[in-house]
């Protein structure tokens, strides 16, 4: 008998450990979490950039989950009944349970909208100060959109 309980195989661990070990893994530590592990990726600001991301959402995906929430619960526990996460950092692939606050629906959208005055680069978003694009729908901010054609202006011209 293996330490798991199933038969053993070799080394005396049962065949899917023994698969866990020859692939580089160390056998005690569940399968979930070394592929959880795998996946990020510390980054210089604090976050752990998870690197399967939902394209439609933008936020990080593990086991047909949010990686976020998974990371939460494998550190802290369950999330409390009525709340949600909260990424501190405003970064949606980040899985630092760190960076998480389980907060309130109303608490949560007060956060995201305060963070929404300013673009990322912290112009105000302002009538004067706001594109709409025609096709699509969405803002831009006239500062950063000015800033960006400056310095495509500047590419095009070093290039010729």
């Amino acid at each position: 008998m293996s330490w798991c309980g199933r038969r053993a195989s070799v080394r005396g661990l049962c065949k899917a450990h023994n698969a866990r070990v020859r692939a580089g893994f160390d056998p005690r530590v569940p399968a979930s979490e070394a592929r959880f592990f795998i996946h990020v990726t510390e980054q210089d600001d604090g976050c752990w950039a998870f690197d399967h991301v939902d394209p439609r959402t933008g936020y990080a995906t593990f086991r047909q989950q949010r990686a976020h929430r998974w990371a939460y619960e494998f550190f802290h526990g369950p999330i409390p009944d009525g709340l949600h996460l909260d990424h501190l950092c405003a970064n949606r692939r980040c899985v630092n349970p760190d960076h998480l606050d389980p907060v309130t629906v109303a608490v949560n959208n007060r956060r995201q909208k305060a963070s929404l005055d300013t673009c990322k680069h912290g112009h105000p978003w302002t009538p004067s100060n706001t594109y709409i694009h025609p096709q699509r729908g969405h803002r831009q901010c006239r500062a950063c959109r000015a800033n960006a054609s400056r310095r495509q202006r500047r590419l095009s011209l070093s290039r010729s």
